[in-house]
């Protein structure tokens, strides 16, 4: 279907709404509060994927580069090679065409794993050095994250 409205809605890497077309409807689900006026954002690509590949993406759009609050985190904090080190690490999980589902399977498990663990650094060491709270406005916890997010990890 063709929607106008929605169609002029503005594109973030940390989207407010979701969209879900049932038939031919389209409906846009909150999936945060949103203050009254608030503007609507959509994610226009596959948000999951890494800061690098969603500004190679976001070309085909004419956003160059992507500087919403997420993108300017990730920059901020992430490592872009260590970045593609767990890429390359979770590629290897499905490109095995012999491994047998469980291998693949526990290969995943371990670059999912070690993903949250570079993550949960990143963050971790820029809140210690306490630089972070001036270049991003996303609301940060004041403690560590190591030990609230190695309890997560193991749940």
């Amino acid at each position: 279907g063709l929607w106008i409205l929605p169609a002029f809605m503005n594109h973030s890497c940390l989207p407010n709404v979701q969209l879900l077309i049932v038939w031919d409807c389209l409906f846009l689900r909150a999936g945060r509060d949103i203050p009254v006026g608030g503007e609507l954002f959509d994610c226009y690509l596959e948000s999951l994927q890494p800061l690098q590949r969603r500004r190679e993406s976001l070309l085909s759009y004419g956003i160059r580069p992507c500087l919403c609050e997420r993108c300017v985190l990730e920059e901020a904090v992430m490592d872009p090679e260590e970045v593609a080190s767990v890429i390359e690490e979770a590629t290897k999980a499905s490109s095995n065409p012999m491994a047998e589902a469980a291998d693949k399977a526990e290969v995943a498990e371990a670059a999912a794993e070690r993903a949250d663990a570079v993550v949960a650094l990143a963050l971790e060491k820029a809140l210690q050095e306490d630089w972070l709270s001036s270049k991003v406005a996303l609301p940060l916890p004041k403690a560590p994250l190591k030990a609230q997010r190695m309890a997560m990890i193991r749940e």
